[in-house]
């Protein structure tokens, strides 16, 4: 199963009936653990991190729809 089946089955979820299973209890739980909560929680964190953008004209054959293998592998680099 590629990246983009699995993208479209978890989009369909909500069109599954919700008879097929019946609704279950969640327990309750309680978390044991060494660690101390961080003082302060959520995104993005201590170490953000930073999105960049890349594109070339030369990564898609236009005529074929082929993409070029070399210059996507620099792209990624």
């Amino acid at each position: 199963m590629d990246r983009r089946t699995f993208v479209r089955l978890l989009a369909a979820m909500p069109l599954v009936p919700a008879a097929a299973d019946p609704p279950q209890k969640v327990p309750r739980m309680r978390v044991v653990t060494p660690y101390t909560p961080a003082q302060v929680p959520g995104m993005p964190g201590p170490w953000p991190g930073t999105v960049v953008k890349v594109s070339s004209a030369a990564c898609v054959d236009t005529a074929t729809g082929a993409a070029n293998a070399e210059v996507v592998k620099e792209m990624m680099a």
